[in-house]
């Protein structure tokens, strides 16, 4: 896959040869094909969208970041478990950018009664030739928090140390949460067991298929494709709902980022 194509202009001078750069290259496209490609777990095809050194940021871009290491992370196993996805907004492409905010959903979450979905900013640099050199994943609006604390964690937790101390201490050694192991199911059973003691309705797992966007979340399926371009060199992009809009949110943890407003 080349992204930079060499063009000949003829004129009274013959043929004049001169590169696209990556302003000529769809970069919505770009970060759909890559994003559909890894979570389809083809990281061969993953990989021609990146550059030779894709580096991975978290909160602001300084620094060297981290390399992007596809399929990989020690959350993995508990994202898949938990049926852990995340529903992107509009795209926004600003120069050699493109981002969007991304609403974080998964079964944990729900099973804690968590009233509002965390939501983060995802964004994806350009290199020169329309290859992803790196992407960064912040606070979704300046100065306001990612994750609201609604939940019933603190419940949860308070019940478990009394009621079930030794599998609490081993599901959170040192108080942190462990996404390894047998430890995300039988964080489900131990939650399923606190619902039922303080009469909480039964919670029925929603299975996702990826290829059905119905299966992940119903109401937007109406939107339309459309550009708007301002002045500045800022153009939204409303992406009809597909399943290359839903992010894995594992990927986001392949270098193991955890934060205590996600993940308590």
């Amino acid at each position: 896959m080349q992204f930079r194509t060499l063009v000949f202009v003829t004129g009274l001078v013959g043929l004049i040869p001169f590169t696209v750069q990556a302003t000529d290259v769809n970069l919505v496209d770009v970060v759909e094909r890559f994003r559909a490609a890894r979570t389809a777990g083809d990281y061969d095809t993953a990989r021609d969208f990146l550059s030779d050194d894709p580096r991975v940021w978290y909160d602001s871009r300084e620094g060297e970041g981290f390399s992007v290491k596809l399929g990989a992370g020690r959350y993995k196993n508990w994202d898949e478990h938990f049926n852990s996805h995340g529903e992107l907004g509009s795209w926004i492409v600003e120069d050699q950018m493109v981002w969007s905010v991304v609403e974080e959903m998964n079964d944990y979450f729900r099973l804690l009664e968590r009233k509002d979905m965390p939501r983060y900013r995802i964004t994806y640099f350009f290199d020169d030739t329309g290859r992803i050199e790196g992407y960064m994943i912040s606070a979704a609006y300046p100065g306001q928090p990612s994750a609201p604390s609604n939940d019933r964690f603190d419940e949860f937790e308070a019940w478990a140390r009394s009621r079930h101390s030794e599998e609490w201490e081993y599901l959170r050694p040192g108080g942190k949460l462990d996404p390894t192991g047998d430890r995300a199911p039988r964080t489900r059973r131990l939650l399923e067991m606190w619902r039922a003691e303080i009469g909480l309705p039964p919670f029925e797992r929603q299975e996702i298929d990826r290829n059905n966007p119905d299966s992940l979340k119903s109401g937007d399926s109406g939107r339309s494709t459309r550009w708007r371009t301002t002045d500045d060199p800022v153009s939204v992009h409303h992406a009809p709902v597909s399943p290359s809009c839903y992010m894995d949110v594992t990927a986001f943890r392949e270098l193991d980022w955890h934060t205590s407003l996600w993940w308590k």
